[in-house]
């Protein structure tokens, strides 16, 4: 399995990952945010077939959102964050530890971006209680009050040395 930018060479149409929104988004909307420059879309692939993706794009939080765990970053400006916009599993997929595959792929790729570019957080919308938890489980923290939108560090990131 291999995790790749998205291209046309991937077959989306046959992914399911029981989320009627999130395959239809793979499937007929991906493309036409690529166009636009609105997300970057990495794939695990199993030759050209799509096992999972995620989505990443730029984002802000408020100091407000959290004046607790946020309370030595700026309260005049906004954060810079990347925002985990989507992550899904084909169901075909699911139960092999994918999921974290791709969650330690988009925090990789953050710590890469933020050596150019500011980054003090990645950002996640959890859909519900169970994909909060994941994210919990991966050291993910809920911002106080927007209890579903949850924030990892970019500086707890480990570096690519370190992860050697």
């Amino acid at each position: 399995m291999q995790i790749s930018k998205l291209d046309k060479n991937h077959n989306r149409k046959t992914f399911d990952c029981g989320s009627e929104p999130i395959n239809r988004f793979i499937q007929q909307l991906a493309s036409q945010m690529l166009k636009r420059h609105e997300v970057i879309i990495y794939v695990a692939h199993d030759g050209d077939t799509v096992a999972g993706f995620y989505t990443l794009s730029a984002n802000q939080i408020e100091q407000a959102d959290d004046p607790n765990q946020l309370k030595k970053q700026s309260k005049h400006t906004p954060i810079p964050c990347v925002l985990l916009g989507r992550l899904a599993v084909d169901q075909r997929y699911q139960g092999i530890g994918l999921g974290r595959d791709l969650l330690l792929h988009a925090l990789k790729t953050t710590k890469q971006l933020s050596q150019t570019l500011g980054i003090a957080f990645i950002v996640v919308d959890a859909k519900d209680a169970s994909a909060k938890s994941f994210y919990k489980a991966y050291g993910f923290i809920e911002l106080q009050n927007k209890p579903l939108r949850l924030c990892y560090p970019v500086a707890s990131i480990p570096s690519a040395e370190q992860q050697e």
